[in-house]
């Protein structure tokens, strides 16, 4: 989006994302800086306005069968499965990241 330019998300799909990557926008009454992602599940039309020329990701779907577990890195249906990739983490039985050679350990919970 160019500097000045707006944008009203069109209401397609039932749950909505919005990623920044470079530049600012506005969101409704909110500032959205890069990195940052705004989740948007009323379905309502949201009216996105470039500060300066922005690059943004728009995501769109339907909701998930289901709640999610998230702890660290690692995201599942299930606490099970958390559980078996922490074992897997500290095991080292994960494929390797392309040119890292750090290896980060769990975090303490």
């Amino acid at each position: 989006m160019t500097a000045g330019s707006t944008l009203v998300m069109p209401e397609v799909y039932p749950e909505q994302g919005i990623y920044l990557v470079e530049g600012q926008l506005m969101v409704e009454d909110q500032l959205l800086m890069p990195h940052q992602m705004l989740i948007n599940k009323a379905s309502a039309p949201l009216t996105l306005r470039a500060l300066t020329d922005t690059r943004v990701m728009l995501l769109g779907g339907e909701p998930l069968d289901g709640e999610r577990i998230q702890w660290w890195n690692f995201v599942s249906s299930s606490q099970e499965r958390i559980e078996q990739a922490k074992t897997a983490w500290i095991n080292n039985q994960f494929l390797p990241v392309p040119g890292e050679t750090e290896f980060i350990p769990l975090p303490d919970h």
